[in-house]
């Protein structure tokens, strides 16, 4: 994965220091994420990292094939998502996987996760489309094509340790993030359920026990202002504080030539206390506390395709007779616990999240015509339990963590649909209260000094109770429903992983691994009419092959790694719709392939230029899909739709950056970053008659640093040459609808660290 924009290497190095208490002391000096170092690790896996090298890692890692700023080449990247207790050294670690830390986001000028993915291999982070907000993550073109808050996502999203449980409100901000952790790929046996395509785990930034603070402010094109904060401390001895608040804004980037007004208004508040407390060396409990709210447009800017055919309008203009407005409010608090014990390190993570999400009765078809309203409601809250146990044995031959997770979740959707201005109305609800128990292992044997296996194995039981008032079963504000579903279901499942590594030398990495994974059955939240089924469908299933190589050039100049995969899903679980009424219905319709390769390539040809590149191919296709109507002719054709493509899952996808420092000689420093980011055609519907053009995406930023490194002045430009950026879509019988992305943006940053 590339190093998309570090820091001049002037300004690095001595922020590095400034931030080694805080890195040393979560993941060397027994605080955090730690246990004692094998030693027999230590001598023989080379992984051992003193205190600066861990911290240059951990502040400038990113992913497989990441790169330090430093005169002795390429450093080592550590990672955190196999929950052990230390920090691992990525190229030693039988992942696919990718890391970025804040200091790199900052420089991508992201402001969620969704803008992160462009530079990743076979991943895509983007919106479902229909409402703000709400995600279809993707990896390996595996994703969800739903805006129903009750369907499992495929890519599970791990905020501070917690599992989010609902796509709702999981576009996560990326401001005052310590890191990024996205893994490829199936990750059943430690993350569990819903994790068929892969994980993003973000970690946020903890207090570091010095006093400091830094401040930033930002203006951009179509009314972009952004403003935040954090200050921190030492409260005491033991305890250290900090907080964090930000504000975004900004006019929309389109013009509605309905309304002949602007839209894709937003705006985003949100604030993030944290305390540390560490009475003792073997030790320390965090608690992160969140609260934030998005408001603006409640219809994404769309346009209408009608019989194939693009509605006929400028790149920046959208059609509607209303975007109405949306709402979402979320509230958050992790309560973290790490405590040596023995030889290793006990860690439980409590966690609580509450989202609320509402948009009104709004036009939400992308044409100037009243062909469909809809208005809806979520209402989702969690708690979450993992209490683990991370250590050696064996002469510390065995690595191995084991542990016990619960998770409970009650979801209530409602909804409001109107089509044909109001020949067809339906209002529905639906709630389901999901509890779910599971206990993992995960253990590596190292039979000698190059070559180690890894097994592990995850047992699952789940149940969902479930409320369902079907097509007008409810009146207009929902105050009388006729819940005609009242049912309850349980599932258990198994998750295995094997795998083999094979260190060839202290520069070459090898693994092959097996790996299941498995995404939850349920209930269709969103029956728009009683002739639908709402469920249950069962659970969906993915066997998963990896064949990996990590490896070291050119004097450690140059980094290369490579992984290739094999994935077959039974039981896939699509929304199916049904072009004559145009109601959508849940089940397991299909079976697919998956198959496909990633390499990401670094190479630093001198101390002042750093060059990046991704590449991921991904071959996605069913190999059933019962009851799907190819020809249109009523109906179905199971011989056609073997080999059709998945929807959302683009065949390539590649990504090229480049970052150059310019030492000023006195007057501080310049670095220079330029990206490109390349997207095939994308299927838009089951059929595949319907396809999204290629784009290809260009940004680039010109940062001045002080030479005391406490100023950073920043101009900063997106999609500069003014894409059309036509990320995900809908398809519903003769109408589909494109959802559009920013246009060309840009804007000037300032920020100010003291301490």
């Amino acid at each position: 994965m590339q190093l998309l924009s570090p820091a001049p290497q002037m300004y690095v190095l001595p922020k590095l220091l400034a931030l080694q208490q805080s890195f040393t002391s979560a993941y060397s000096d027994n605080k955090g994420l730690r246990t004692p170092e094998s030693k027999y690790l230590r001598t023989q896996r080379n992984v051992t990292m003193n205190k600066k090298t861990l911290v240059a890692a951990v502040v400038f890692g990113i992913g497989s094939n990441s790169a330090l700023l430093s005169a002795q080449g390429l450093e080592e990247v550590v990672v955190t998502a196999t929950k052990k207790g230390r920090a691992e050294n990525l190229q030693t670690v039988p992942i696919a996987a990718s890391v970025m830390t804040g200091d790199q986001i900052e420089a991508m000028f992201a402001e969620n996760i969704a803008d992160i993915g462009r530079q990743l291999p076979n991943v895509r982070l983007q919106s479902v489309g229909t409402f703000p907000g709400v995600t279809n993550f993707s990896i390996r073109g595996m994703g969800v094509a739903s805006s129903i808050a009750g369907d499992e996502p495929t890519v599970g999203v791990i905020l501070d340790g917690i599992y989010l449980g609902t796509n709702y409100g999981s576009d996560l901000d990326t401001f005052d993030i310590e890191s990024i952790e996205v893994l490829r790929g199936p990750q059943g046996t430690l993350f569990g359920r819903n994790v068929t395509a892969g994980a993003v785990v973000v970690r946020s930034q903890r207090p570091k026990g010095e006093f400091g603070g830094k401040i930033k402010v930002g203006v951009g094109n179509n009314g972009r202002e952004n403003f935040s904060g954090t200050i921190q401390g030492a409260l005491s001895d033991t305890v250290s504080a900090k907080v964090f608040a930000n504000y975004r804004d900004r006019d929309g980037d389109w013009k509605n030539i309905t309304l002949n007004e602007d839209q894709g208004a937003q705006k985003t508040k949100f604030i993030r206390p944290s305390l540390l407390w560490t009475p003792s060396d073997n030790l320390d409990v965090t608690l992160i506390a969140e609260r934030g709210d998005i408001s603006g447009h409640g219809s994404t800017p769309n346009t209408s395709v009608i019989l194939g055919q693009t509605t006929d309008i400028a790149d920046d203009e959208v059609a509607g007779t209303d975007p109405g407005g949306v709402s979402i409010e979320w509230e958050q608090i992790v309560l973290e616990a790490n405590w040596m014990l023995g030889e290793g390190v006990l860690t439980s993570i409590t966690g609580y999240r509450n989202v609320d999400f509402g948009t009104p009765f709004a036009d939400a078809d992308g044409t100037p015509l009243e062909v469909f309203r809809n208005g809806i409601s979520v209402d989702q809250d969690q708690i979450s339990q993992e209490l683990r146990y991370a250590s050696t044995a064996f002469d510390e031959r065995l690595e191995y963590t084991l542990g016990i997770y619960y998770f409970q979740q009650t979801i209530e959707q409602r909804e409001n649909r109107s089509v044909l201005g109001g020949l067809n109305v339906s209002n529905t609800d639906g709630r389901v209260d999901n509890e779910s128990y599971a206990a993992f292992v995960n253990g590596t044997w190292f039979i000698n000094d190059a070559i180690s296996l890894t097994v592990g194995l995850r047992y699952t039981y789940e149940e969902k109770d479930v409320l369902i008032a079907t097509g007008d079963g409810c009146n207009f504000d929902f105050t009388l429903c006729d819940f005609g579903t009242d049912d309850a279901t349980d599932w258990n499942n198994l998750s295995p992983k094997l795998g083999i590594n094979w260190e060839l030398n202290d520069k070459t990495f090898l693994y092959a691994s097996y790996a299941r994974g498995f995404r939850s059955g349920g209930y269709n939240l969103r029956v728009a009419s009683a002739s639908l089924d709402p469920g249950p469908y069962d659970e969906e299933t993915v066997d998963s092959f990896e064949l990996g190589l990590k490896t070291d050039l050119l004097d450690g100049k140059a980094r290369a790694n490579v992984a290739l995969f094999y994935a077959e899903y039974d039981d896939l679980q699509r929304v199916v719709l049904d072009p004559a009424t145009l109601l959508q219905n849940t089940r397991n319709a299909a079976a697919a392939t998956v198959q496909g390769a990633e390499a990401e390539f670094t190479y630093r040809p001198w101390e002042a230029l750093l060059v990046t590149t991704t590449v991921g191919y991904t071959d996605a296709s069913y190999d059933e899909y019962n009851g799907l109507d190819v020809t249109g002719d009523g109906e179905p054709d199971p011989g056609l739709a073997r080999n059709l493509k998945l929807v959302r899952a683009p065949e390539w996808t590649y990504a090229l950056s480049a970052s150059y420092d310019l030492d000023l000689r006195g007057n501080g420093y310049l670095n220079f970053r330029t990206a490109y980011s390349y997207t095939d055609e994308i299927p838009v519907n089951d059929i595949n008659s319907f396809f999204h053009d290629d784009y290809g995406l260009f940004d680039a930023s010109v940062s001045w640093y002080s030479e005391n490194e406490a100023l950073k002045v920043a101009f900063w430009g997106k999609n500069l040459t003014d894409e059309r950026r036509i990320e995900t879509g809908a398809f519903v019988s003769i109408f589909s609808y494109e959802f559009l992305t920013e246009p060309k943006t840009f804007g000037v940053e300032i920020s100010y660290q003291f301490d």
